[in-house]
């Protein structure tokens, strides 16, 4: 587990999630928690706010997420196909990781408000342009 002078990254994160079914459920459990009510209910994304799944992912993660809880796991193949959608998220999960390793209260543990939003969008940006094009300082 990262300590504080080494926190998740996205990278990190995608490699628990390609090896690990606990992360990659955990995973999937915490984006649909950073869904918006509307959201998690619809089973779908209308709200562009840089957090939770995108719109093609949204039912079928739903789907699954309901799958979950009401038998307790998810078939191989609902795990193989997880395994190939979840990484996309690493950055947001990343986020998560850290908050939680530094004693923060989960977002997710309740709905967000906007403003939690707007800033874990603004940070999931971040880790996106850090992934893509590396360490930028201002």
């Amino acid at each position: 587990m990262p300590n504080a002078t080494a926190p998740y990254t996205a990278e990190t994160v995608r490699t628990k999630l390609l090896t690990d079914d606990a992360w990659l459920v955990r995973g999937l459990l915490a984006v649909f928690a950073l869904q918006t009510e509307d959201e998690r209910v619809a089973g779908n994304t209308t709200h562009q706010n840089g957090v939770g799944f995108n719109g093609v992912d949204a039912p079928f993660c739903t789907s699954l997420v309901e799958q979950f809880r009401s038998r307790g796991s998810l078939s191989p193949k609902q795990i193989a196909a997880l395994r190939k959608i979840m990484p996309k998220y690493s950055g947001q999960l990343a986020s998560l990781a850290n908050r939680k390793a530094a004693g923060a209260a989960p977002q997710a543990a309740a709905a967000p408000t906007d403003d939690q939003r707007e800033q874990a969008a603004e940070q999931a940006h971040e880790a996106r342009l850090q992934a893509e094009y590396g360490e930028v300082t201002a």
